[in-house]
């Protein structure tokens, strides 16, 4: 009985220190967000058209991969082009469907991102040695692993 009291206990603290690890990484990158007034939406289509082979994609695409409805790709593209980060164009194949591109202001501002993001993720590893930076990732992975299996287990 005390030896599941403890293992319940371990477990707990083990699931806030990870839940107070994202909780924080996440804060600072909103917070690094909000310095350059975009949304973590925003930000998602901004790496998204960026890492794109073509470095463009169809509205479409975004509908798809984001999951979310046209009328809220459309406001947040909206948006995105009136900040002057993208830009919406008809495809050459076919006028109706739009496409859309970064901006020079689009593209400085995913470098500079994802620059802030790979300094956050070294100052966060930082003491720890490529074995253990290897080891923590691989051990992250296999929770999420665990996580979609429950998650599919309980449908």
């Amino acid at each position: 009985m005390e030896q599941d009291r403890k293992c319940r206990d371990e477990n707990f603290r083990f699931g806030r220190a990870v839940q107070g690890v994202a909780n924080r990484f996440r804060r600072l990158g909103d917070e690094n967000l909000a310095k350059h007034g975009i949304t973590v939406s925003q930000l998602r289509v901004i790496v998204y058209v960026s890492t794109s082979p073509e470095g463009e994609v169809s509205q479409r695409e975004l509908e798809d991969v984001f999951e979310i409805r046209r009328s809220s790709v459309t406001g947040l593209l909206q948006n995105m082009e009136k900040s002057g980060l993208i830009e919406r164009f008809g495809s050459k194949e076919d006028a109706r469907i739009k496409r859309v591109r970064l901006t020079e202001k689009g593209k400085g501002l995913d470098v500079e991102l994802k620059s802030f993001i790979h300094s956050l993720e070294a100052r966060l590893l930082s003491g720890f040695s490529p074995e253990e930076r290897s080891q923590a990732k691989s051990l992250l992975l296999r929770m999420m692993e665990n996580l979609e299996q429950i998650e599919r287990d309980s449908l």
